[in-house]
Order: structure tokens, then sequence, then C-alpha cells
């Protein structure tokens, strides 16, 4: 696949943010290589051949590198910015690409020194793919999964009108949501998840039984021991848990994060996340609890090789689909035949549990799935649950009137169990009063009948109409009998 480009065009418009004492450590020599703008509390500040901006108490800025914007002067454009803030304007984690916090000497030496070539047109692949269709983040207005907002260190995701919104010229690539997303409709794309995998597969074949396979970004880390494999990835954020089960799965004896010199709280956290879930479905499996590790020391514990031969499968491009040909082919080697496996609440695999005294089976939870995993019994008051599908997102745990439902975070090792439909509630049918089809479970005509029986329009002879199916109360309305 050829990688998708964003386009930066930055000119020279420099926007310098701070006091006077800020303003003089620059060079003299900046205003003949760029137009300055000064946004600066002194009401007094003049500076020659600088245009001077009124810093207000509820300024705005936003933007990347040859668009940035304040809120109170929307009619500038900036290109580079150099704020000297100790409150930067800017908070993410990750700022955008022409923005330099430079609150202290060595970020503003270094940041002086990159600003001449940031001028001219810059080229960056659109990292990520999104289909929304595949998204659990809302439904009929009610919000489920936010994985990816929360996680993102560029602040590039947002969510607008109840959907996933993703600004590319913010997006940096660190993979971190593509991780997180249950669904996998959030990627990252170049490489995608399959050709990362066939090449991992590549790499550890032919290798001997105890080698570890150390997953970097940049350069390579010097110093590893003889049996440790490295594999360079385009972000350490990517190695999801579908990437590190079927390296085991291929071969590799443990997996090694190797973190580069910064990272992001955001990406710790997901990778932590990563090697917990992981480290709980292969000791499940009779791996034992450490076989994926993150740590910058080359001298990481040798683990005793496992039994488990190279896996011969295909990778899958779809996460989920590839976890599970993971665990079912290192099951194969398993002496334990575990039936589940506990995960942490941020897991996206799991099952629901319904309290029976309070559904009414409305079925308002199986409207809102986003991956069907929910469905009714078609003409029998039934819901039941594909747990394959159930990506853990809250959707139907929020929309359920009754506040009968629980998640439960979990792996099912059965394939062919988590693959088919589960009863969780069934009721006896409520049978119309008049012709005796079948159309509603008792409970929930009991609730409504219960919650109108004070209504205006629902008294006397009325409140039978509660108690007839479709087709027989538009018959009692226009006072005909039911055909």
């Amino acid at each position: 696949m050829e990688p998708e480009y964003i386009q930066y065009h930055s000119q020279n418009r420099l926007l310098i943010i701070g006091s006077e004492p800020a303003f003089d450590q620059l060079p003299v020599t900046l205003a003949a290589d760029f137009k300055l703008f000064w946004l600066t509390a002194a009401t007094s500040a003049s500076k020659a051949g600088t245009e001077i901006l009124a810093l207000t108490a509820d300024e705005d800025l936003s933007g990347f590198l040859g668009n940035f914007k304040l809120k109170n002067h929307p009619h500038h454009q900036f290109d580079l910015i150099l704020d000297f803030q100790e409150s930067p304007a800017i908070t993410s984690p990750i700022p955008p690409f022409g923005y330099y916090p430079v609150a202290d000497a060595n970020r503003l030496k270094a940041a002086l020194a990159e600003l001449p070539d940031m001028i001219g047109q810059f080229d960056k692949p659109k990292y990520f793919g999104l289909d929304t269709t595949h998204c659990a983040h809302q439904n009929n207005h009610i919000t489920g999964c936010h994985r990816c907002i929360d996680v993102c260190a560029t602040q590039a995701i947002t969510s607008e009108h109840g959907q996933i919104q993703v600004n590319p010229y913010l997006c940096q690539g660190c993979g971190d949501c593509s991780s997180v997303c249950p669904s996998g409709a959030i990627r990252y794309q170049y490489p995608d998840l399959k050709t990362r995998l066939v090449a991992i597969k590549t790499v550890l074949a032919g290798a001997s039984v105890d080698k570890a396979l150390v997953l970097h970004q940049g350069e390579c880390p010097e110093d590893l021991p003889d049996y440790a494999i490295p594999f360079q990835l385009e972000a350490l954020g990517v190695a999801d848990l579908a990437l590190c089960l079927n390296a085991i799965a291929f071969g590799a004896n443990q997996v090694i994060l190797w973190p580069p010199a910064e990272l992001t709280l955001q990406t710790r956290h997901t990778l932590d996340d990563v090697i917990k879930q992981g480290n709980q479905l292969l000791a499940a499996l009779g791996l034992g609890n450490n076989r994926i590790q993150i740590t910058s020391q080359t001298d990481f514990k040798r683990l005793p090789p496992h039994a488990i031969e190279p896996a011969p499968y295909q990778p899958e491009n779809d996460k989920r689909r590839a976890i599970r040909m993971a665990t079912e082919y290192i099951g194969q080697f398993s002496n334990t035949t575990p039936d589940t496996c506990a995960l942490p609440a941020s897991a996206y695999f799991g099952t629901l549990h319904i309290n029976i005294n309070s559904c009414t089976l409305c079925l308002s939870c199986v409207s809102i799935c986003p991956a069907q995993a929910l469905q009714s019994g078609q003409d029998l008051p039934q819901l039941k649950l594909i747990e394959a599908n159930c990506l853990q997102c809250s959707l139907c745990q929020t929309a359920c009137p009754e506040q009968a439902i629980t998640l439960e975070p979990r792996y099912l090792f059965d394939s062919t169990q988590a693959k088919k439909p589960r009863l969780l509630h069934e009721e006896k049918p409520f049978l119309c009063i008049n012709c005796q089809k079948p159309f509603a479970s008792a409970s929930m005509i009991n609730t409504i009948v219960q919650k109108l029986q004070h209504h205006p329009m629902f008294q006397g002879e009325r409140k039978q109409q509660l108690l007839l199916c479709e087709d027989c109360k538009i018959a009692a309305h226009f006072n005909q009998p039911n055909a």
C-alpha cells in the first residue's frame, strides 16, 4: 500500500510569546529571516520590525506547523511558535510540529538551531486509518468507548457530533490509539499489522528456541546479549497485544519492549497494559507470567525455553482475529486447559452478566451494540451474547434503562464457545389478550402497566390497550375486528 501523505506549508511568520526579558534573549539576526510577532502582556512593549499583539487572560493558541491561530487575534496566522511561558500555551505531552516551548536555555538553543529548517513544504505520512462503522465510541447519543481520546498524547483525537475524528496534522504516529482500540476501527497503517507480523515471523524463522525478540524504535540498542533478536518498529506504541502474542506463537521465547529515551506516560501506560494482559493470557496457557517485559537493561533475564513450535499460519490484519489465532495455536502446546482468564478493566474482551430480576428484555442493549455481540431471540423474549464479538465498550451498560448489565473483562479460550450465541436471559412471552400472539416479555408488560397506571390516557377500558399486540391495537383504535 502506497502511503498517503499530509503536507505542511510553512512560511516565515514567527510568533514569540513571553515577557520583554525573554524576547531580549533572541538574536538580532532572527528579524532578518522571519517576520516577527510578539504576544505579550506588556502594554508599552515596542520592538522595531515586530508586530505587537496583546496577551489576554483568556487567550487560546491552537494549530500546527504553518497554521497556528490565536483565539483573540483571528485575523493572524503563524507558522512557528517560540513560547517562553512557564505554563505553555499548548499542554499536550507531544506538542505539534512547529511549536517550541522554550522556558529553559537548552530548549531555546535547540529551537533556534532548528527554526531555519522549518520553512518550506513538508510531507508526513498519514499514520492512521479510521473506519467509524466499526467504532464503539457513541451510538444513539450514548457514549461508550473513548480509549483513543484518553491515550492520544498529541490531542489529535476528538469526538465531534458523536463520531471519532483524528486531525492528521496533529497526529505524530505514536500508535497508542491503535493499540487500545477494541474493534480495530482505528489502526496504524504504514506498515499495517499483517505486514509487521509477516516480518516478525520471517525474522524468527530458524532462530534457536531461547531467542528473545527485542522490539524497539529508533536506533538498535547496543550491547544486546547474543540471545536477543532486535526488531525495529515505527513507534513502540504499536507493540499491541496481537503483536506480542503472535511473536510468541512464531517462535520468540520472550518479547522485550525496549523504551526510547523519551517515552510519554500515555505510551508507557499502554505498554504496561499490553504486558499485563499478555502475561496473564500466557500464564493461563502455562508459559509463566513474564514472557513479555519492558526494560532498557541489556542484561534482561534469560527465560527457560518453551515448547511451542513456530506457528505455520499466515498472519491476519484483524487484531482481534490475530489474538485469537495466537492463543488457539499456543493452547495446543499447553499442559493446562483453561476455560477463561480474568483480565483488567482496560481489556477489550469479556462477557456480560444480566440481573434477571431487573431486566425486562426491552432489548435496548441489542439495538445499541456496535459489534452485534448482543442478539435477540427473534420471536422469543431472549437475550444472547456472542462473547468473541464483545468489545467491553459499556454502551449496553449505559443504555440499559434498568441498569441490569454488568461487564466482566475476561478471555474465553474456547473459540467455538466464544463465537456461539449464549443465552443470558429469557422469559415466557406475554400473549396478546385478544389474539393470543406472543409479542413481548411478561416483565416488560408489567413494567409498562405499572408506569402508566395513573396516566389519564390509559384509564378504564383503555388500560386494556397496553395488553394488546400492535395489530390488535390498530384494530381497536379503528374499532374494527382483528382480521
